[in-house]
């Protein structure tokens, strides 16, 4: 589980979408001092799904996120994410304290949903009330009440994006 540790200034992101890797974002331009990252891979090994995001493994500062695949997807947006009134804008960093050094990926086992409409995508790890949103441009993350990363999604998707979306949907069945 990912646990906010604080929130950052808002980032430059960088959205791109691709028949191979269907989405990929990065944020900022790099750091100074760069400590490299640790990558956070989120697995359904029953579904064959992989969503994997990059953090500083000393500061938790959010380096990228990516949807690698998907096969659990679900073409209208839950009505039980959009509900909250603590929204701030920032990029979140995550606790580290808790990860082994030395090691590029934690692997984590969730059921994982994807959710797609005609302007955004939303992935949800954890079906909790979300209690804070923080967004950062184009990107919005869900926290529940203990600080928990639940959702992550993706607004204002152009048209021509989401044709490509739908086009790797209709000739590999999935994300």
């Amino acid at each position: 589980m990912l646990r906010l540790k604080n929130i950052a200034i808002i980032a430059k992101e960088s959205v791109q979408f691709d028949f191979h890797v269907p989405v990929n974002i990065e944020f900022g331009q790099g750091y100074p001092g760069d400590e490299g990252s640790h990558c956070y891979m989120i697995k359904d090994t029953k579904h064959a799904s992989i969503f994997e995001i990059a953090i500083g493994p000393v500061t938790g500062n959010l380096k990228y996120i990516t949807l690698v695949m998907s096969h659990r997807i679900h073409m209208k947006m839950p009505s039980e994410q959009s509900v909250t009134e603590n929204n701030v804008s920032g990029l979140p960093s995550f606790e580290t304290k808790e990860w082994a050094r030395g090691e590029y990926y934690t692997d984590i086992t969730i059921d994982f949903d994807t959710y797609i409409d005609d302007k955004n995508i939303l992935i949800i790890f954890y079906h909790h009330k979300i209690q804070m949103k923080i967004t950062n441009d184009q990107v919005t993350f869900g926290f529940d009440k203990d600080n928990i990363l639940c959702s992550i999604e993706i607004r204002n998707i152009t048209t021509e994006d989401c044709n490509l979306l739908d086009e790797i949907i209709t000739k590999k069945g999935c994300l």
